[in-house]
């Protein structure tokens, strides 16, 4: 046996005797009590790899990589009063409810000297026809910020006589989570309420008296609700990770984010979750963006935004049914995928070329808008439409604006009022705008006149919480002919033949040729204000009981500016200061009349059906049942000292861009799978 052999066999001899050797010591460890052997920790193991949501094609994304958290509308609500009603409120309150409403106004200052007040009691407020107890509702919108407006729909109780909320205000109150079955409960203040009642015009064309009654006493406050708060929302990772939080953080600032926002719009909190705060600039328009945070892709190589807008174009090709996807898609890779959008605007297939168009007009490409021109005089209605909505994301585009000019006098009513909404919500050429304002100088109002339109229309609307009369035809006239009269001879005019004086109210810059007369008639609490405001009684009363006259320029716009208008002082053009509901409702009734010689168009609001599906959904009772009805007698006030019971009005102090994102299309069932 050579050297080489030995040491082979002697390393095999040591290596069997040093494994018998730890057996042994294995066996008499375990023998032993309280002896045990330290397993070898394990090599730490690899990131976890992230688990996708959704289409194969969307991997990638935001939206795939994590679930947003807490986006969905939160249903509010209170009693309170609608004040400044005209004898059809009531005197009867639920028992549940008396002291609670007491409490309320108390904390609300009425019969405290100091808060202006002190001549009215809670007791007297609540005993008065003038008013009407209410359940106040209103929907806040998922991801909604501090500030934002909401309507609200008001509803007088059940078991109560009240006949009617038109023409009155709801008094200032606080909104709570969840429906009103429970009044006083002790939870967090989530948004304020107050402001005018706005009743469809169109529920005077019920003839059925029991059903008109029904409707008459429930109506809605446009943009009545104010958020107290920030709806803040978040995104929650599929698999828990420290690294992809911060990296999708990181991706939604950069991309989204802007140096004047008050705080970063994602913060990676846990390696579970983000935080998402909606900056005040994105108000009202949260869907829009948080849409576009979902669809956003995580990498940012060289050349991918143009790869992948490829990609997604082969996509659409062969699923259809992808289309809002794929848009939003395109929409947030940006500006990069240009290049591939504007070969498929000329796409043959129709779907192809409509969302390549929707992600093209909304990331401003002017090549769009000739298209969209062109689509503008097809003769497909929705295909015009289609145009009419898009035409929204290209403001400054001089083919967009020839398109618009058509789309405005369109045979298809809804053809129109999409191409106004474009206009009304960027401002437009065509448009010019008046805005009518309150006492405080908050807006009342809108009167939009849209010049250069051969087929005259009125629409009133209160679409994304601005009231506006919308008159297509700038110079629209009254009748010149016959006599009108509505509300029972309260307002009654008369066409002249006498020319329009320089010196008749005409702040519209209108071009009638000819006058009408306006006469207007107090209510009786207007009466009871005059009264009370003046120091002569007696000349007050016969002022009260004379019919105000005005002289005007015979159009539409000169009317709906008198019948709005709050006079300031004696210098200032003379109005009558009534409501939006009740301009709406004069100019409504004059149009069936035919003493405006227009078709009218009214905006119907989703918000009643949008709080019954979500009560429904939710199991929520819509309003507590009826317990004892208690009927509050309080002295009638003289005549010589009538007062005013009113609540403040409040309505949004300036302008906003309203949401411009179009409605969704539906969406396809999406699958998990992991990668």
């Amino acid at each position: 046996m050579n050297k080489k052999m030995k040491k082979q066999v002697v390393r095999t001899v040591s290596m069997g005797v040093a494994a018998l050797s730890i057996a042994a010591v294995c066996a008499m460890s375990l023998s032993l009590p309280g002896c045990t052997i330290e397993k070898p920790k394990a090599a730490p193991g690899a990131k976890p790899m992230p688990k996708f949501r959704g289409p194969s094609y969307l991997h990638g994304t935001i939206g795939s990589l994590a679930t947003l958290d807490g986006y969905s509308p939160m249903l509010v609500s209170n009693y309170s009063l609608v004040v400044d009603l005209e004898n059809t409120g009531s005197v009867q309150i639920p028992q549940h409810l008396k002291q609670f409403m007491i409490n309320e106004l108390r904390k609300q200052g009425v019969g405290t000297p100091s808060k202006g007040y002190g001549w009215l009691s809670p007791e007297r407020m609540l005993g008065d026809k003038g008013s009407a107890i209410v359940a106040v509702e209103g929907m806040i919108p998922p991801g909604a910020v501090k500030g934002q407006r909401f309507d609200l729909l008001v509803s007088a109780l059940p078991g109560t006589d009240t006949t009617s909320v038109e023409s009155g205000r709801l008094w200032r109150t606080e909104l709570k989570p969840g429906g009103v079955q429970f009044p006083g409960r002790f939870i967090k203040t989530e948004a304020s309420a107050v402001g005018p009642v706005y009743m469809p015009p169109s529920i005077n064309d019920l003839t059925d008296q029991k059903q008109r009654r029904e409707f008459s006493r429930q109506a809605v406050v446009i943009a009545g609700g104010e958020v107290k708060k920030n709806r803040d929302l978040r995104l929650v990772l599929n698999v828990p990770s420290f690294t992809r939080s911060r990296m999708i953080a990181d991706r939604i600032n950069e991309k989204y984010g802007d140096y004047k926002d008050a705080k970063d719009i994602a913060e990676a909190k846990t390696d579970t979750y983000i935080d998402i705060t909606v900056p005040q600039r994105w108000a009202y328009r949260t869907d829009e963006l948080l849409e576009l945070i979902q669809s956003t892709y995580i990498e940012v190589s060289p050349g991918f935004e143009a790869r992948q807008a490829a990609n997604l174009a082969r996509v659409l090709e062969q699923f259809p049914v992808e289309e809002k996807r794929v848009v939003q898609a395109w929409r947030a890779l940006g500006k990069m995928s240009l290049e591939v959008l504007r070969i498929i605007y000329d796409h043959d297939i129709p779907h192809m070329r409509r969302a390549a168009l929707s992600a093209g007009a909304w990331l401003g490409d002017e090549l769009a808008s000739k298209h969209l021109l062109e689509m503008s005089s097809g003769s497909d209605w929705k295909a015009r439409q289609f145009a009419a909505e898009l035409l929204v994301y290209l403001p400054d585009s001089t083919s967009g604006a020839a398109a618009l000019g058509k789309l405005l006098n369109d045979d298809v009513r809804s053809v129109r009022l999409a191409a106004y909404n474009s206009i009304a919500i960027v401002g437009h050429e065509y448009l010019n705008r008046y805005v009518v304002r309150d006492g405080n100088e908050e807006v009342k109002f809108l009167i939009d006149r849209i010049q250069g339109v051969d087929k005259p229309l009125i629409y009133i609307t209160h679409e994304y919480g601005i009231p506006r009369i919308v008159l297509f035809d700038d110079q629209m006239k009254l009748s010149e002919k016959g006599f009108a009269s509505i509300w029972n001879d309260r307002l009654m005019l008369r066409p002249n033949k006498s020319v329009v004086d320089p010196n008749a109210i005409n702040v519209l810059n209108t071009a009638a040729t000819y006058t009408t007369t306006v006469y207007y008639r107090m209510t009786p609490r207007e009466r009871a204000e005059l009264i009370a405001s003046m120091k002569d009684k007696m000349k007050a009363r016969d002022l009260a009981s004379q019919a105000k006259q005005y002289e005007i320029p015979g159009t539409v716009a000169t009317l709906v500016y008198l019948l709005g208008h709050q006079q300031a002082n004696f210098e200032d053009q003379p109005g009558l200061d009534l409501t939006y509901s009740q301009v709406s409702d004069a100019i409504y009734k004059l149009c069936k009349s035919g003493y405006i010689d227009v078709p009218i168009e009214l905006y119907k609001t989703p918000l009643q059906q949008r709080i019954d599906d979500f009560q429904k959904d939710n199991d929520i009772e819509s309003a507590r049942p009826d317990s004892e009805i208690i009927s509050e007698s309080v002295t009638k006030l003289e005549e010589q000292e009538p007062t005013r019971i009113g609540a403040p009005t409040t309505m949004q102090s300036q302008l906003r861009r309203p949401d411009a994102s179009r409605p969704e299309s539906s969406r396809p069932e999406t699958s998990e799978q992991a990668e």
